[in-house]
C-alpha cells in the first residue's frame, strides 16, 4: 500500500510541475531592465548546483516591479556553474531583456517561461515510470497478498 501512495505522489508531483510550466505560457510579457546578476551555489554531498540570480525591473500598467526569478519551474533554474554563467552572460546589467508576468499579479514574473527538454525529461521519468511503477506494482503485491494458497 506505501508503494501505492509514494507512485501516486510521484505523479502528483510530476502532474503540478507540468501544470505549472504550462500555465506560464499564458503569461503577458513586456520589456525590461537587468539591474545585476551573480551566481548562487549549493553544495550538497557531492553535487554542486548552481542557480543564476539576475535581478531586473519592469514596469506594468504605470507600475514600477522588481524581479530576480530565471524560471517558475523547479529544478529547472539550477545547473552546473558553465551553464548558470552562460545565463548571466546573456543578461548583463543595463542590458534590456523580457519579462513575462502573471497577468492579475504582475509582481510575479520571470525571466525564462518555457522550461528546458530535460524539465519534460525528469518529469516523465519520475511521474510515469516511478509513479505508476510504484502504482501498479503496489497494486499487484496486494492482490498477490490477497490470495489464499492451494
Amino acid at each position: 500500500m506505501l508503494a501505492v501512495l509514494m507512485g501516486l505522489l510521484a505523479l502528483g508531483l510530476s502532474i503540478a510541475m507540468v501544470v505549472t510550466a504550462l500555465r506560464t505560457v499564458l503569461w503577458r510579457s513586456t520589456t525590461g531592465t537587468v539591474l545585476s546578476g551573480k551566481i548562487q551555489s549549493t553544495v550538497s554531498g557531492r553535487i554542486n548546483l548552481h542557480k543564476p540570480i539576475i535581478q531586473y525591473e519592469y514596469v506594468v500598467a504605470g507600475k514600477k516591479y522588481i524581479g530576480s526569478r530565471y524560471t517558475l519551474v523547479p529544478m529547472d533554474d539550477e545547473g552546473t556553474e558553465e551553464w548558470a554563467r552562460g545565463i548571466l552572460a546573456t543578461h548583463p546589467a543595463g542590458s534590456k531583456c523580457r519579462v513575462f508576468y502573471r497577468p492579475g499579479h504582475p509582481d510575479a514574473s520571470v525571466l525564462r517561461r518555457t522550461p528546458r527538454a530535460s524539465f519534460y525529461f525528469l518529469t516523465a521519468f519520475f511521474g510515469l515510470v516511478l509513479g505508476l511503477g510504484s502504482v501498479l506494482g503496489g497494486i499487484s503485491l496486494h492482490r498477490e497478498g490477497r490470495k489464499t494458497p492451494a
